[in-house]
């Protein structure tokens, strides 16, 4: 790139889903208020049916502070040499999957979990916004 600074580019929403879907490998932070402080844990993520899903412990840390209110979920790939990459931060609300027919759908995304746990559940983050950028 030379001696050019980076710019930035806004992403419309539909790259910014495509980034999410096709990331490999799919691995993502999720932000949330737990016992009134912030905190950002790292996930494993899958894109289904236009929402984010995860897996964790079932009363956990992200189990007990994600389904409490808003969350906020990122991805990014960066190349700091090269001065180029993108980032995509969503905004929404997290619910555990608890239906037995939907967790059975959600099996055959073959998600894996952060770190090994017994008692696993499924996290659903609905966005209600998503945004991204482009360093070029």
């Amino acid at each position: 790139m030379g001696n050019d600074p980076a710019r930035l580019q806004v992403l419309e929403v539909d790259e910014c889903v495509r980034r999410l879907t096709e990331h490999v490998p799919q691995i993502g932070r999720v932000a949330f208020v737990l016992d009134g402080g912030l905190s950002v844990l790292p996930v494993n993520y899958a894109m289904h049916k236009g929402t984010i899903v995860l897996r964790t412990k079932a009363g956990g840390a992200l189990d007990a502070g994600a389904s409490q209110g808003p969350v906020a979920f990122e991805v990014d790939e960066l190349d700091p040499t090269w001065q180029e990459g993108w980032s995509v931060l969503v905004k929404g609300t997290c619910a555990a999957v608890t239906g037995g027919a939907e967790a059975a759908e959600l099996r055959r995304l073959r998600l894996q979990q952060w770190a090994t746990s017994d008692g696993l559940r499924y996290l659903r983050i609905v966005p209600d916004e998503i945004s991204g950028r482009q360093l070029l």
